[in-house]
């Protein structure tokens, strides 16, 4: 049987951050003979989803929250061994580029040794950029407000009564934290996360979501209309238990900001409480406000703010241009079933709402269920072995030809991200996975795909749209659309 041995093994306090790994795991996977991979902070959590991948045994193996676990299966000793000097080169690598970082060598980079430090070393306004295990990154981040500086927290499990503390802390000191679970900022031009290149200007964009904030801020781009900043505020903030903190600082960031003009708004569900607390603070904003809580009732009469319902309405109001029209695709048969593979959990949330069709929450395979199916692939349950799918999209390839080749399929939705941080050509997945699936079918239900990007992304947008409409798919501007192409498309069908 191919993949059938297992290979564990533990380093102990080496610390990477989790998007470092998940790039050294594509890599390790492209290796011939070499199957499921997983490299993992130590962490209970993290070591309970390598477990539930048969890539961990807990009465074998013992690993700490900073020790760095190192699995996958593999066909033969030749393979591990090259898995392993690409894992060595890697380590070194990131060695090198560590120790490379001495004041005055020219690279631009300044060594420092403490917050403190750092915060001597640079200028105003001081970001940290923090990304450890959850159970520390509280201190981490505590540690750098104390010395003045702003914090980017990409680390997530971040318990709510420690984020709530942080989030107090800083804003009494007129600072913000951005995160936990931040994925996407950008600061007077400085790129946090997962970002695209984008074209400097005056609209401040607010996200409590990733994905999110990247189609408003590209298809913006794409409209001749620049960003100032992209301030993430994480995907907790606007919980109950935290109360819009961030949030609330980052307005008043933006008020203060004379190179904002306009504010852009986009959210994942919001605590209604929390937004009803928040109605005043909108309504007497003194800047142009449009803003997406998606999945509320957020109308609010009066005053600079209008309320839209769906990331292409934001996206009309903010570029003042016209909705995109809906692709007419053909009129899904009955029995036939919608697959929605999405990359961006925002755009699949945004799917839900306008489908009336939950997201899928269980199961490794839920696009094979006989109903209507909303996948977001970036969910732990699927990238336990693989990196998520904004980074490697093999596993994204694999689901779209398996619903392909499904004849009970009807029609296929999703998403490409582009930018720093994505792989370098997230297409490719989706047109092997159509020329396979052409090969064993006569005919292939309608493909949609949104492209989220900036034509001065690496991967090049329009060289990603046109290969993908080459290949037969519908490709929009935007995702409000594709779903909208979807409803139409399904017509009166049942969402059950």
């Amino acid at each position: 049987m191919p993949n059938n041995r297992l290979y564990t093994k533990i380093i102990p306090n080496a610390y990477y951050d989790s998007v470092t790994l998940m790039r050294c795991a594509t890599q390790i996977q492209t290796i011939s003979g070499i199957g499921k991979v997983a490299l993992m902070m130590g962490t209970p959590a993290n070591q309970g989803l390598m477990a539930e991948q048969d890539l961990w045994d807990a009465h074998d193996h013992s690993a700490g929250p900073t020790d760095l676990c190192v699995s996958m299966t593999y066909e033969s000793d030749e393979a591990l061994a090259l898995a392993m000097k690409a894992l060595e080169d890697f380590m070194a690598g990131q060695e090198v580029h560590n120790t490379s970082r001495q004041a005055g060598s020219g690279s631009g980079l300044l060594a420092a040794h403490s917050w403190k430090e750092a915060a001597y070393l640079l200028e105003d306004p001081k970001i940290a950029a923090i990304s450890v295990p959850g159970a520390w990154a509280a201190a981490e981040a505590r540690q750098a407000l104390e010395e003045g500086f702003h914090v980017f927290l990409y680390s997530d499990n971040v318990p709510l009564d420690e984020e709530l503390a942080l989030k107090q802390y800083a804003r009494d000191r007129e600072l913000i934290v951005m995160g936990p679970d931040c994925g996407t900022a950008l600061i007077g031009g400085a790129p946090l996360g997962f970002i695209n290149r984008l074209s400097r200007g005056s609209v401040g964009i607010i996200a409590a979501s990733g994905t999110g904030a990247q189609e408003v801020s590209t298809a913006l781009d794409r409209a001749g209309v620049g960003v100032s900043s992209i301030i993430g505020i994480g995907s907790h903030d606007m919980t109950a238990q935290i109360g819009g903190i961030s949030f609330q600082t980052a307005l008043a960031w933006f008020r203060d900001d004379d190179s904002t003009e306009e504010v852009a708004i986009v959210a994942k569900p919001p605590d209604t409480g929390v937004l009803n607390q928040l109605r005043p603070v909108l309504q007497h904003y003194p800047k142009p406000l449009t803003a997406l809580f998606l999945g509320r009732d957020a109308t609010v009469h009066g005053g600079p703010l209008k309320t839209v319902n769906t990331i292409g309405a934001l996206i009309s109001a903010v570029s003042h241009t016209a909705m995109e029209t809906p692709p007419v695709l053909p009129r899904v048969e009955p029995e036939r079933y919608l697959r929605g593979l999405f990359v961006g959990g925002t755009l699949a949330i945004q799917a839900s709402v306008m489908l009336d069709i939950p997201v899928a929450n269980e199961g490794l395979t839920p696009w094979t269920a006989p109903q209507h199916v909303l996948v977001d692939l970036g969910d732990d349950r699927f990238t336990v072995g693989r990196p998520h799918p904004m980074i490697d999209g093999s596993g994204r390839g694999e689901a779209l030809k398996e619903v392909l080749m499904d004849p009970r399929t009807g029609i296929v939705v999703g998403d490409i991200v582009l930018g720093d941080g994505a792989e370098s050509d997230p297409v490719v997945h989706i047109l092997q996975a159509i020329k396979e699936a052409a090969t064993q079918r006569s005919s292939l239900p309608p493909i949609v795909f949104t492209v989220v990007g900036t034509r001065l992304d690496p991967q090049n947008y329009d060289s990603q749209v046109a290969r993908l409409q080459d290949a037969g798919v519908w490709v929009t501007q935007t995702s409000t659309a594709a779903i909208q192409a979807i409803q139409q498309a399904l017509g009166g069908q049942s969402h059950e």
